[in-house]
């Protein structure tokens, strides 16, 4: 059994008591391999827009300009789908790890997004093995 501290993040003053089972160490993996899978997905839709960005350029036809706006607006919009369900996936990590009561999930909707990210890396990062003392000491601004 571990000991996760969310005051600082959620505002809720007494520890969580998390039993490090294998399905928990197992949320944990897929909450790595979600998060892994986003970087990359990011990185290639960034890589897309920027190859669309320099055909446009080159293109003088109005019926292909067309076409690889239509192919752009497709690709942004798959991006903020899958930037919105990465965000409801940490934030459901973070909620099912912890057990949170439907009053204690609410704070987590004020994170800050990189909060959140952070709050969630904590979190597996425990359930994972690592000590409480030394995650909180890495984000401790340095003296």
């Amino acid at each position: 059994m571990v000991k996760i501290n969310v005051n600082k993040e959620l505002g809720i003053k007494v520890p969580f008591d998390v039993k490090r089972t294998n399905k928990k160490v197992e949320d944990a993996y897929t909450f790595q391999l979600e998060t892994a899978r986003f970087e990359k997905g990011m990185d290639e839709f960034n890589d897309k827009m920027q190859a669309m960005s320099k055909t446009e350029s080159d293109k003088e036809s109005d019926d292909d300009s067309d076409n690889q706006n239509e192919k752009m607006a497709d690709e942004i919009l798959k991006n903020f789908e899958v930037q919105r369900d990465h965000i409801r996936k940490v934030q459901a990590y973070i909620s099912d790890t912890l057990k949170l009561t439907k009053k204690q999930k609410e704070p987590l909707g004020d994170l800050e997004v990189n909060e959140t990210s952070m709050l969630a890396a904590k979190i597996c990062a425990i359930i994972m093995g690592a000590e409480p003392s030394d995650i909180e000491g890495k984000n401790a601004p340095e003296a």
